[in-house]
């Protein structure tokens, strides 16, 4: 055992069983609370405690009561000066572990802003590249066929049936919307100018409005109820008339340190309380474990994101390849002045269409899901430049994410997958 205090002896035998301080807690009939704080060195185990945690752990009741022991004839010896030393080391490691947990943080914002930089210019070549083109060149055929704008087969889900349904439903929307608006000569021509410097074209914003919708009601009637503020919110924030080219459903770029639960710390900083009491920096040290508790749930949000946008900028990658070569056979059909008939193009052309408008619903479906990143409350603009001056400082924390219902996350990667098989197929 050496010299492990008892909240080491603890920390290490949870973590071995893969348990959570919630979960031991549960477990013993204490709050989630005095687990940290005894954890922390904060708080020494009562004989109820020991007593809770040997009815279901003895080998490590033993085990922390030994440490527990030793801890508190260890603490008597100690004069005034040693606990100002280990006071100045425990800083030096508070120090040490809050830096490590900003890194982190700052590692993921970067590897979040950098994905979903990606996506945005995918998104804006596929705009140029597929939707605006081929909605012009739909504007050129007569007499077009309902059916025109059709989604693939959707596979069922055996965990959730119910997934490919809502998924049909949700393209068949979008693609009689589009229809009736291409009918209307809403889309294409002289509407798929684009908004400014930047921006997504009318018939893009327009589309993948549609789709948006469409999909957010798809996700709403899954579980019979509205949807949680988190899906909500993402809905609702990705509008593509403000400040540029946004992705419908609320990808959002990371501007700011978005979601991370940091600690702005200096060793420096932290250093400078170490001669006060060691008390004080166990408590400090028990703000920093919770932190690092909070950070490690966020990143699972973040690391979910990253996951999500990679995908969605393969399943562009492929689009744009398999669409240019549809595009073409289409341009090649057409005169070079006027319009044409759906009668007069023969079944190759017309299957180019079918195959073109496929790929562009399925598309347009992935880009509404909500998988962007909301938290739950705003976060500090100065988080990742503030200083540890003293203990009731640390640590900083952004506020966490909203995480959504689960049942939500298993259709918008269903949907994600469905979306390439569609495109790729």
């Amino acid at each position: 055992m050496g010299n492990r205090s008892a909240g080491e002896v603890l920390a290490e035998a949870r973590k071995s069983l893969g348990w959570s301080q919630a979960k031991l807690a549960e477990t013993l009939g204490f709050s989630t609370v005095l687990i940290s704080k005894i954890e922390s060195g904060v708080r020494a185990p009562s004989e109820a405690f020991i007593q809770a945690l040997s009815s279901h752990l003895p080998e490590t009741a033993g085990a922390v009561q030994e440490a527990a022991g030793s801890e508190a004839h260890s603490d008597k010896r100690k004069s005034g000066s040693l606990k100002v030393v280990d006071a100045m080391k425990l800083a030096k490691k508070n120090g040490e572990r809050a830096n490590r947990l900003k890194a982190r943080a700052e590692n993921d914002k970067h590897v979040a802003d950098e994905i979903a930089q990606l996506l945005v210019v995918k998104v804006k070549e596929f705009d140029r590249e597929v939707v605006d083109p081929f909605s012009r060149l739909l504007t050129r055929v007569a007499d077009l066929p309902e059916d025109v704008i059709v989604h693939a087969d959707v596979q069922p889900s055996h965990a959730n049936p119910e997934f490919s349904d809502a998924l049909k439903d949700a393209q068949l929307k979008t693609s009689k919307s589009i229809f009736a608006l291409l009918g209307a000569g809403v889309l294409g021509s002289g509407a798929g100018a684009a908004v400014g410097a930047g921006a997504a074209t009318a018939t893009y914003m327009t589309v993948a409005s549609i789709a948006t919708a469409s999909t957010g009601a798809a996700i709403s009637s899954l579980s019979g109820a509205a949807a949680t503020s988190a899906t909500l919110a993402a809905i609702g924030g990705g509008s593509l008339a403000a400040g540029g080219l946004g992705i419908a459903g609320g990808t959002a770029l990371l501007t700011g340190l978005v979601a991370m639960p940091v600690i702005a710390a200096v060793a420096g900083a932290v250093l400078a309380s170490g001669g006060r009491i060691l008390e004080k920096q166990k408590s400090v040290e028990q703000k920093i474990q919770q932190a690092e508790t909070d950070f490690e749930a966020n990143e699972v949000i973040v690391r979910r994101f990253v996951t999500r946008a990679g995908r969605i900028n393969e399943i562009l990658t492929v689009a744009l390849l398999a669409a240019r070569n549809h595009r073409r056979t289409i341009e090649r059909a057409l005169p070079d002045q006027g319009d044409v008939s759906w009668a007069e193009l023969d079944p190759s052309k017309q299957a180019s269409v079918r195959r073109v408008a496929e790929i562009v619903l399925a598309c347009l479906t992935v880009l509404a899901l909500p998988i962007g990143m909301n938290l739950k409350q705003g976060a500090p603009k100065d988080a990742m430049h503030a200083e540890i001056v003293d203990e009731n400082s640390v640590p900083q924390i952004a506020p966490e994410l909203e995480a959504g219902r689960e049942l939500e996350h298993e259709f918008i990667d269903f949907a994600i997958e469905q979306s390439f098989s569609q495109v790729a197929r």
